[in-house]
């Protein structure tokens, strides 16, 4: 499986994507709406990758990184993530911990959580 630089969609495992919701939103799953704001340039940093909304051209952030259930949003600040290889997709971990990764929750938003890459709110496919 090859991961490349560049601009893609990031599908969950119940079929819908995640989106910038607003400016200053969280990111959430939501179903395909062909929005910029569901779009994501996925870009080197040494040997992790900051990714950037394309629709508002803020990369993902988790605040107060490193701890479980910190959101990740949208911000001018950034956030380097770890992209892995997981089952067929990709699981998201926070290049300054591997012990947290994204993880889409029951009401849809995306937050910080121990990793776990077998769970399914871990695995991500990348379009």
């Amino acid at each position: 499986m090859s991961f490349s630089a560049g601009y893609h969609k990031i599908k969950t495992s119940s079929g819908k994507y995640l989106t910038l919701s607003t400016q200053t939103g969280t990111v959430t799953a939501l179903p395909a709406n062909g929005a910029t704001n569901q779009t994501w340039n996925f870009q080197p940093s040494g040997s992790n990758w900051t990714i950037t909304n394309t629709g508002y051209t803020l990369t993902t952030y988790a605040y107060s990184a490193g701890q479980a259930a910190s959101t990740v949003s949208g911000n001018t600040l950034s956030t380097e993530w770890t992209v892995v290889p997981n089952s067929g997709n990709y699981s998201f971990q926070l290049g300054s911990n591997a012990s947290f990764a994204w993880s889409v929750g029951t009401n849809d938003q995306v937050t910080l959580a121990g990793t776990q890459l077998q769970n399914d709110a871990q695995q991500l496919s990348v379009e």
